[in-house]
């Protein structure tokens, strides 16, 4: 007999088990893609890195504080923290649908007192019902067991959907945190820009007042004209005008430094009060090594469309749920306890009690409402189809505007340079030959002034090619590592 219930138990197991393979819904497959095997140009410098090197591309400026400033943002920013919150929420939702694999297994104990009366009973003699009536308790403990069969593979592709949303929500916090990594570089780039600006805008006016000082000697001495005082008084004007709107943008991108870090701008400028007026834009290195990656590497290096792509195999796995939604459901329930009327009969051989019940139920008439759902989940599998399609094209057009930012802004950046140097000795040449009384001293001031704009300019550019490679590094994935554990 006991053979025989071994052999019944190992042909139900493998019914069950041969059951429970039949997951209804696609399997997920990747979709199409097609991107150019190469850019449309070059990068003048590439070099491949160590991925450790990548993780920490904005420490290749060579910039303490900007170091300080990144981690800070890293431990203090809001919308990060939240976005890390997302991850513990669904790895909570994948543990919830890994837990329905298994059967629940729990517990119930009950006590209760009644009174059968006579009249409860087929008996007309009043006597005899007086007689038969009872008084008595019953006393229950006993475990239960409750249990799913996955027939159709509902439960299989719950946590299926569930673990790609847990890879979605890692992707898309290291998708944040590259964002805000990047945010707070060129925030600080252009910071460092306008400070530096703000201090050559000092020297210009500085030297201004050199020449207004020396025209002035000048004319008490009757050396020269009383308009060439004017025209100094107004080129000094003019580069004393520019110092407020370079106070104001300043002090706006310290306010911006302060949101990105998670701090108000007194907090971060006592914090990094000693380095605000010695940080210097030329001290910031501009030799670096970009990643020499194809347009096909971008498929696994941007966290954004690894996110997009776990949504499509969520998207995926919700249409087997749906469509398992649609056929019967098998379970079992049972119980394994003591009930008696007299607690110390309790877990006695006499007071052994158990159950076992199969149940089968499934929708009869529903009207359409989870056929709708089935096509309802299908059509949001598309939808991330296309999601996804979009977010691979826009990778690949930011890569590709960003290397021709940083292309243009090298080029940009060299042709300054020369202009800077040339305009420099176009003063010097004018300011011999206006000692030797062969120019008019209103050359001198154009040519002054050609030099201050020039070298403003210079250094806008060097920000600006600084700003176009943090750029490149966060549109080619910058470095990161995912979080998922």
């Amino acid at each position: 007999m006991r053979r025989l219930r071994a052999v019944y138990f190992a042909v139900g197991t493998l019914a069950c088990t041969g059951l429970s393979a039949c997951v209804m819904g696609p399997d997920y497959e990747a979709a199409e893609q097609s991107l150019p095997e190469s850019w449309a140009f070059e990068l003048e410098q590439q070099a491949q890195q160590r991925e450790q090197d990548r993780a920490l591309w904005w420490q290749q400026f060579q910039d303490p504080v900007l170091d300080q400033l990144v981690q800070q943002a890293l431990t203090q920013n809001l919308e990060l923290q939240a976005q890390f919150i997302r991850i513990d929420s669904a790895r909570a939702q994948l543990g919830l649908a890994s837990a329905e694999r298994f059967p629940t297994i729990g517990y119930q104990a009950e006590a209760s007192r009644e009174r059968l009366p006579g009249t409860a009973l087929p008996v007309d003699n009043e006597v005899i019902q007086e007689l038969i009536q009872s008084t008595y308790n019953t006393f229950n403990v006993s475990a239960t067991l409750s249990y799913e069969l996955d027939l159709w593979g509902r439960v299989a592709r719950q946590r299926e959907g569930a673990a790609a949303s847990l890879r979605q929500s890692a992707y898309d916090y290291e998708s944040a945190r590259l964002t805000l990594i990047a945010d707070v570089v060129t925030t600080y780039i252009e910071w460092r820009t306008v400070v530096a600006q703000y201090q050559n805008q000092l020297a210009i006016v500085a030297d201004y007042e050199h020449a207004l000082s020396l025209q002035l000697s000048r004319f008490e001495y009757g050396e020269a004209p009383e308009l060439a005082v004017q025209q100094a008084r107004t080129e000094l004007a003019s580069a004393r005008a520019e110092l407020p709107g370079l106070r104001a943008q300043r002090s706006a991108y310290e306010s911006a430094l302060a949101l990105l870090v998670g701090l108000n701008p007194q907090q971060v400028f006592d914090q990094f009060a000693d380095d605000w007026d010695h940080a210097r834009l030329a001290d910031l290195d501009t030799t670096h090594q970009l990643p020499n990656l194809m347009p096909a590497d971008l498929m696994q290096r941007r966290p954004d469309i690894l996110a997009a792509e776990e949504a499509l195999r969520a998207a995926t796995a919700q249409v087997g749920v749906a469509e398992a939604d649609r056929l019967p459901r098998v379970s079992i329930q049972g119980f394994f306890g003591s009930v008696a009327t007299d607690h110390s009969d309790l877990f006695t051989s006499q007071s052994r009690a158990w159950g076992l019940t199969g149940n089968l139920s499934g929708p009869l008439i529903d009207f359409g409402r989870l056929e709708t759902a089935a096509q309802s989940a299908d059509l949001q599998r598309q939808q991330a189809v296309i999601q996804y399609q979009a977010t691979v094209n826009g990778a690949y057009i930011e890569v590709r505007d960003a290397l021709n930012l940083y292309t243009f802004q090298q080029q940009r950046y060299q042709a300054i340079n020369e202009q800077l140097q040339s305009v420099e000795r176009q003063l010097q040449m004018l300011e011999d030959a206006f000692e030797l009384g062969m120019v008019s001293f209103l050359e001198v001031l154009d040519a002054r002034r050609g030099v201050a704009q020039a070298s403003q300019a210079q250094l806008a550019a060097r920000g600006q090619l600084l700003s176009a490679q943090a750029t490149l590094f966060k549109a080619l994935g910058g470095g990161w590592q995912t979080r998922t554990g």
